[in-house]
């Protein structure tokens, strides 16, 4: 049996985008759509204390020491490790299944695609001794303003990437990168620059 059409009118100009034909599958994924964002500019807001969107579906541990601008969009099934201090400044993304962990700084207008991940801690490992007695060591990321980080990107402990710098997908940060270079690779290496012309 074919699902039936509701017909929602919104108004009298027939080519009004929202008079439109939806079966009630459509109409009810809308309605979830429009119900999860209001609940995630509230969480924004009352959890946050900022106006931006943080995903009902994000986990965040330690969320008394998550920090987020203005403006800033936190995806679904993101996972924040703030133990040590994570911050986002104003006009930022950072997209749906990303992993950040560890003391992580993140400036203004920075964009991070899905799948990406950040650790700004690593383990000892000593020879010595078998790696799971060893401790671990404590780093930091810095990602400056005007960033772009491509999906699936790993950036790893004691890394600063530059003002304005891209990171290719895929790649595994494991440097510094300079303002305006654009990295790719594994390990990441600069294969470009972002100068103007």
């Amino acid at each position: 049996m074919p699902i039936e059409k509701v017909y929602i009118h919104t108004s009298n100009n027939e080519n009004s985008f929202r008079n439109q034909m939806y079966n009630p599958i459509d109409f009810l994924f809308m309605l979830y759509w429009r119900v999860f964002r209001v609940l995630s500019i509230l969480r924004a807001g009352l959890q946050f204390t900022t106006r931006g969107w943080v995903s009902v579906t994000s986990k965040i541990k330690h969320p008394e020491k998550f920090e987020i601008g203005g403006g800033t969009y936190i995806g679904h099934d993101t996972h924040i490790k703030a133990g040590r201090g994570i911050t986002f400044g104003s006009h930022c993304t950072f997209h749906e299944y990303g992993h950040l962990s560890g003391n992580i700084s993140i400036g203004d207008g920075v964009r991070i695609a899905s799948q990406v991940s950040m650790y700004a801690s690593t383990h000892s490992m000593e020879r010595s001794e078998m790696i799971y007695k060893q401790e671990s060591s404590h780093g930091k990321i810095v990602i400056e303003d005007d960033v772009w980080i491509g999906t699936g990107a790993k950036i790893l402990n004691d890394v600063t990437i530059g003002e304005g710098a891209v990171v290719g997908a895929g790649a595994v940060v494991t440097g510094d990168v300079d303002p305006y270079t654009i990295v790719g690779g594994v390990p990441a290496v600069p294969i470009s620059s972002r100068d103007s012309k």
